[in-house]
């Protein structure tokens, strides 16, 4: 069975960068540039691993809503600052200026797979 993961940034280049690099035959990617894009398909997407800039306009709410709804996802947010929010305990972040390649290996890691 193939690994699900969500996608939400604002950055259409870096959603698309993303699902090309990820998909695989065992991992499918849903990619979407607004949060309410997202939570309108986050039942259909049921997503198992989560990239998310919470940064965007409602990322905060989205946050909220994975945590309630789907507790066992893994959660990666993608972010441009270090500045750490109360909502974001407990959750991987990956700083944008960081080699790309880190954030392969943080999804390798949550995913159990190579890509």
């Amino acid at each position: 069975m193939a690994v699900s993961v969500l996608v939400v940034d604002s950055d259409r280049m870096l959603v698309d960068l993303l699902a090309h690099e990820l998909q695989s035959k065992t991992v499918v990617v849903s990619g979407f540039t607004t949060v309410s894009e997202a939570l309108l398909l986050l039942e259909d997407v049921q997503p198992e691993v989560v990239l998310l800039n919470p940064e965007m306009d409602s990322g905060p709410d989205l946050l909220a809503e994975l945590r309630r709804s789907w507790p066992g996802s893994a959660i990666v947010l993608l972010k441009t600052s270090s500045d750490k929010d109360p909502l974001e305990a407990g959750i991987a972040v990956f700083l944008k200026d960081q080699p790309f390649e880190q954030l392969l290996g943080i999804i390798r890691e949550l995913i159990g797979t190579a890509l």
